[in-house]
C-alpha cells in the first residue's frame, strides 16, 4: 500500500480535568513493527476495562488471553487499524478493525473458556441483518478501542473513531453509518 503507514488526523488533546496538560497526537495505521506492542496494549489496558471481558474474567484465564493475543495479530495483519501516538512515539491509543461481510462464516470454537463464553455471544448476534440494515455487502467493524488510562476523557478516543471513518472510506470505499 502507497504511503503505509497512513496519517489520518494530527491534533492537540486537552485534559478535561487539568486544561493546562495536552498531548499532541498523530493518528495512523499500524506498522507490522508495532503490532507485538499493540497486542500487550489491549491486554493490559483494554481487557481489565472492558465489560464484558471483566465480568467472564478473561484476563484471569491464561487460554484465553493467549488466543486472545492470536486474534488480534490476524486482526492488525489486515492493515485496518489505527494508533494514536504521542510527538515522542509513546502509543496512547489502539482501534481495531476488521470488516464484516454477508456470507462470512461464523467463527469455530475457539481454545480457552472465557473467549469461548463471549464467541457464543457474538454468534447470538446475527451481523447479516445488521449489514442489511445498513444498505451494504460488508462494513467495518469496531473489535475494540482503547485509550492509555493516563490519557482518557481527554478526546483521544473520539479523534481515533473519526478517523476510523476515513480509514473506511479510504481503504475500502465504506461511508459512515
Amino acid at each position: 500500500m502507497d504511503g503505509f503507514p497512513n496519517v489520518f488526523n494530527e491534533c492537540e488533546c486537552k485534559s478535561k480535568s487539568d486544561p493546562d496538560k495536552s498531548v499532541r497526537i498523530k493518528i495512523q495505521e499500524v506498522p507490522e513493527d508495532m503490532h507485538e506492542q499493540v497486542v500487550e496494549f489491549m491486554v493490559n489496558y483494554f481487557l481489565p476495562d472492558e465489560p464484558l471481558a471483566r465480568s467472564i474474567n478473561m484476563i484471569g484465564e491464561e487460554v484465553s488471553v493467549q488466543t486472545y493475543k492470536q486474534i488480534l495479530l490476524l486482526v492488525l495483519k489486515q492493515n485496518l487499524s489505527l494508533v494514536a501516538l504521542s510527538e515522542d512515539g509513546q502509543l496512547i491509543g489502539v482501534l481495531l478493525f476488521t470488516v464484516f461481510s454477508n456470507g462470512d462464516a461464523k467463527p469455530p470454537q475457539l481454545p480457552g473458556v472465557a473467549l469461548e463464553k463471549m464467541r457464543k455471544l457474538f454468534d447470538e448476534i446475527k451481523t447479516e441483518d445488521i449489514i442489511a440494515a445498513l444498505g451494504t455487502d460488508q462494513h467495518l467493524q469496531d473489535m475494540g478501542i482503547c485509550v492509555h488510562p493516563e490519557y482518557r476523557g481527554w478526546g483521544i478516543g473520539e479523534a481515533m473513531l473519526r478517523a476510523g471513518n476515513d480509514l473506511g472510506a479510504l481503504i475500502l470505499g465504506l461511508e459512515p453509518s
